[in-house]
């Protein structure tokens, strides 16, 4: 997916400022916490972005969900066990920013507090080898891609109701949308009639998934705070709501959360 520049600004120093200050080793990644791992830059404005949960549920963000098959995440956690990647992570940290080029991809990993970017070589530079983090991100290749290697089970869908509202600031047309755990989403807009339409089963869940997610982030306040406001209620009535910006390292979820409900009715 391609993401407009602002989104790029926002996303990029939440999901891997970490790597860029790294102590002479991080610590090591979590096996138990989520994955992400994502592309950003280049001349086009990549922004791909997949989180994997510990089952193996992955989610594209902005995009389809579906199951890494139990071999593939078997080895990805031996991957992200093996030692060499927080040398590699390490080594990547102290080559640091001097003399990079403009509009070069960067490939980056999350697992916990461990995070990781790889910026692609600039001219004649010859960056640190990243073997370990290659074969990370070429075992999830298929899966940002929205290639999965098994369906989604019963019960890995939580069922959310998700919302965004625009206010009446810097002239705009005021609305809400809300999408049910059905996936029905209904649009109401001063004046008008409320409209309704029907996501398919794999848009629904995974918008679910990507929703359900910001219940774990507490906003903050930020900046531009006058955007659209999202909202998540969960399964057990818990809820959440913020600008995309209060959700800090969950910013392109809610993002995401925000264009899936608006792009149906046009309304981006």
């Amino acid at each position: 997916m391609r993401w407009p520049a602002l989104v790029l600004a926002v996303l990029l120093p939440a999901l891997v400022a970490t790597a860029g200050c790294a102590g002479p080793r991080p610590p090591a990644p979590d096996l138990a916490a989520e994955v992400s791992v994502g592309r950003s830059g280049g001349v086009a404005g990549l922004r791909d972005l997949l989180r994997v949960r510990p089952d193996g549920v992955a989610v594209q963000v902005g995009g389809r969900a579906g199951r890494l098959g139990p071999e593939r995440l078997a080895e990805l956690r031996a991957r992200l066990a093996d030692p060499a990647l927080r040398d590699e992570a390490a080594a990547v940290a102290r080559r640091g920013d001097e003399g990079r080029c403009s509009d070069l991809v960067t490939r980056s990993l999350s697992v916990g507090t461990f995070a990781m970017s790889v910026t692609e070589a600039c001219g004649d530079e010859r960056p640190p080898r990243t073997p370990v983090f290659d074969a990370a991100l070429a075992l999830l290749g298929d899966a940002s891609a929205g290639r999965f290697d098994e369906p989604l089970r019963p019960g890995d869908v939580p069922r959310v109701t998700l919302r965004t509202e625009q206010g009446v600031a810097g002239g705009r047309d005021p609305f809400v949308v809300t999408a049910d755990p059905d996936g029905v989403l209904t649009l109401v807009r001063p004046g008008a009639a409320d409209r309704h339409l029907r996501l398919d089963a794999e848009a629904r869940d995974a918008l679910a998934l990507t929703g359900s997610a910001l219940l774990g982030q507490a906003p903050t306040a930020c900046p531009g705070s006058a955007g659209a406001a999202v909202g998540v209620v969960g399964p057990d009535g818990r809820r959440v709501s913020g600008t995309p910006c209060a959700f800090g390292p969950r910013t392109v979820d809610a993002i995401a959360v925000h264009r899936a409900l608006t792009e149906p009715f046009d309304l981006v």
